[in-house]
């Protein structure tokens, strides 16, 4: 929990150069074609923009995503004003070098909040809510009570801190990555978000704009009300795939609207960072928390250790047969589960465990890789970012559909389907044809850049 003396005060962003609205022109913001593209044009050479992300606890594809357009803004408005709003201000201000505020007061179960605005000490109200929790007949009670005093202690004062902080802005981007979605903290998680920041927009008439974001689950009425609203209140939509395109304009109720743009993360400038190697055989593993149940919102620990034992099992596979293999995550709450597979292999000397806690990190060792088999879509995607050839262990259908349209469906595998032996055969398929494999990502790299690229001209100007 942080403390109230712990949360960086407003007027910390005067200090950065962030002026009111009194000191600025408002962004103008001009249809360009039917399909409701339009150009953001500021008449004041350091505009104010805030960038909306759920981002902050080391998912290093949100981390790509908010350099991709924090990179884009840079290289239009170079003095521009960036403010995050994210999910762990702290770890946003270190990592990008923008000051960061908490995205919302309010933190549900699973869905992580750093720098909430809590009162120091519990009151009585907290205290006779952790009595009722101790007396079996009450528990079930018990949970929502708390987070319900939670919601009504901490709310109003990070509205009315929201509403001052969008005053301060000429735009507010909701900046890609799968934010349709209310897996993580369900109704009352990002949705929520989601509508209050896009309320406080209309409310102050600040632009808000939505890029190349992509549709997760939606799993509840309330949910799909928050979602609702929020993009009725954009003035820009954009989608990372055509299927969030569909299930929007069904949630609308209307006929598309916006453009289907890549994921922002192919806006990140090409990495050429594969050197000569000495080495070859190189098999790099990124697990992911699928199903674990000290992180993951759907706990199945038998599913969980199954998965686990079977990497694990691939693991020693590909050592017998003369590989060397590197397990890395993309994210914090995946190092738990490398940990837990490199035990389970026998804490081999031939895998290593890679410290990839930064993109740079992360691009580095992907240089040293042959191949690599992932889960996470911004693992793929990351991957496919430095040109090397992905076996997919598909856990959700955004994972396949990455795969389908880089021309890679033969190596995209289901997660909970899965054979040891059949997956080191997909994997030796992948390294006989990886330069193939290079060339065709090449090419649709190219694209997808270009087609980001064109999103940032035709949205900021």
């Amino acid at each position: 929990m942080v403390l109230r003396r712990d949360i960086p005060r407003f007027d910390a962003l005067a200090r950065c150069g962030v002026r009111g609205p009194r000191g600025l022109c408002r962004g103008v913001l001009r249809p360009q074609s039917a399909t409701c593209s339009l150009a953001v044009i500021t008449h004041d050479k350091d505009p104010v923009i805030g960038l909306l992300s759920p981002c902050g606890w080391g998912n290093l594809g949100d981390a790509a995503i908010q350099d991709a357009v924090i990179a884009a803004i840079r290289s239009r408005w170079p003095n521009a004003k960036i403010v995050g709003f994210t999910s762990n201000p702290r770890d946003t201000q270190e990592r990008h070098g923008v000051p960061a505020y908490p995205l919302s007061g309010y933190a549900p179960p699973t869905y992580g909040i750093g720098g909430r605005m809590l009162p120091r000490t519990a009151g009585p109200i907290d205290r006779a809510l952790q009595r009722l929790q101790g007396v079996p007949l009450l528990r079930s009670v018990a949970l929502p009570l708390r987070l319900m005093c939670d919601f009504l202690q901490s709310e109003p004062l990070h509205w009315a801190l929201a509403l001052r902080w969008v005053r301060q802005l000429d735009l507010l981007i909701v900046s890609g990555g799968g934010q349709l979605d209310d897996f993580w903290g369900r109704a009352w998680g990002h949705p929520y978000v989601l509508w209050k920041w896009s309320f406080l927009a209309r409310r102050t008439h600040t632009p808000v704009v939505m890029l190349s974001v992509g549709l997760g689950t939606l799993r509840t009425r309330l949910a799909r009300v928050f979602v609702r609203g929020a993009l009725s209140r954009m003035t820009y939509r954009s989608y990372r795939d055509e299927r969030t395109r569909t299930e929007v304009a069904r949630l609308l109720g209307q006929a598309h609207d916006g453009p289907v743009a890549p994921d922002l993360a192919f806006g990140l400038e090409p990495v050429r960072c594969r050197p000569p190697r000495l080495n070859a055989g190189v098999v790099g593993i990124s697990p992911m928390a699928y199903c674990d149940p000290r992180v993951w919102p759907i706990k199945d620990g038998a599913v969980y250790q199954r998965y686990v034992e079977r990497l694990a099992s691939l693991v020693v596979r590909l050592i017998d047969t003369g590989r060397r293999v590197v397990l890395f995550s993309t994210d914090t709450c995946d190092r738990l589960v490398m940990d837990d597979v490199w035990a389970a292999a026998g804490c081999p000397v031939l895998a290593r465990r890679a410290n990839t806690t930064t993109l740079p990190a992360l691009f580095g060792e992907l240089a040293q890789l042959d191949v690599v088999l992932a889960s996470r879509l911004h693992g793929v995607i990351l991957a496919h970012l430095a040109e090397c050839p992905v076996v997919a262990l598909s856990y959700d259908w955004k994972v396949a559909q990455h795969m389908a349209e880089m021309g890679q469906t033969e190596y995209c595998v289901e997660i909970d389907a899965f054979d040891v032996p059949a997956l080191a055969v997909v994997l030796e398929r992948l390294e006989d044809r990886s330069d193939a494999v290079r060339a065709t990502l090449r090419q649709r790299l190219g694209d997808y850049r270009s087609r980001v690229q064109r999103q940032f001209e035709e949205t900021l100007q």
